[in-house]
């Protein structure tokens, strides 16, 4: 993946580790398989994730991105948008 495609069609996410005791929810736990199913159909995309975590505080901090190319270097910012906020819920 050239760094270029990866610096313009990066998506940034910002965690905050949350605590485990969180309410159920009625939704199906989330996959990546089940977030990929909502990347625009017809390419293949290569993605990466890179992040932090600040322990040293009384809850962990977690700082990560998102990185997501279908290796056209065109900017993936909103058709990816619903993968990415699948993917945000997976890694909280």
């Amino acid at each position: 993946m050239h760094t270029a495609t990866t610096l313009v069609t990066a998506m940034a996410l910002c965690l905050v580790a949350q605590s485990s005791a969180a309410p159920a929810s009625a939704e199906p736990a989330a996959t990546i398989e089940r977030c990929a199913k909502l990347l625009p159909k017809g390419k293949q995309y290569t993605f990466a994730v890179n992040g932090t975590i600040d322990s040293s505080a009384a809850s962990p901090v977690v700082h990560g991105e998102l990185s997501l190319s279908d290796g056209t270097g065109e900017d993936l910012t909103k058709p990816a948008a619903p993968f990415a906020e699948c993917f945000a819920k997976l890694v909280r």
